[in-house]
């Protein structure tokens, strides 16, 4: 066996996770050679230092505390989103009707000056009084008789 097949199963060796006859390979390895055996030790002793349990004692009431906090909290915040959902649809409705009256404002004082809907209005009005003037018969199929009269 050689060092880096050594290297590679050490965790799995320090735990008891190998078949025997390799961990056999292995122990035969390590009272052979010293830079893996030395590693070996100082894997263990960082092994057995994690293994210890360094349970901190807690406050008993620090779960509590914070729980409270966290509640209190959140009932702050719920009456602030409430407040500024009160103040956004406040604003959003005074800027609807801020608008509807300068709509209305500007709407009331517009009067039609373009002088091209002027002519255009009078030429509708000539025309009718041109096609009134006229009246079609239509008495049999094949022929039309205008008659034009006189509208004076």
């Amino acid at each position: 066996m050689n060092c880096k097949e050594v290297e590679n199963n050490l965790i799995f060796y320090i735990e008891g996770e190998l078949d025997t006859n390799f961990s056999k390979k292995l122990n035969a390895h390590l009272k052979t050679c010293s830079s893996c055996n030395a590693l070996y030790k100082n894997m263990k002793a960082d092994m057995d230092f994690l293994s210890k349990d360094k349970a901190l004692q807690t406050n008993p009431f620090f779960y509590q505390r914070l729980e409270q906090k966290i509640k209190n909290n959140n009932k702050e915040n719920s009456k602030n989103n409430i407040k500024q959902l009160y103040i956004q649809a406040l604003t959003y409705a005074a800027a609807i009707i801020i608008a509807v009256f300068i709509g209305v404002a500007l709407g009331k004082d517009y009067q039609i000056t373009d002088e091209f809907a002027m002519e255009e209005d009078a030429q509708i009005s000539e025309f009718q009084l041109f096609a009134e003037s006229y009246s079609v018969d239509m008495s049999s199929e094949d022929s039309y008789e205008i008659i034009i009269s006189d509208n004076e």
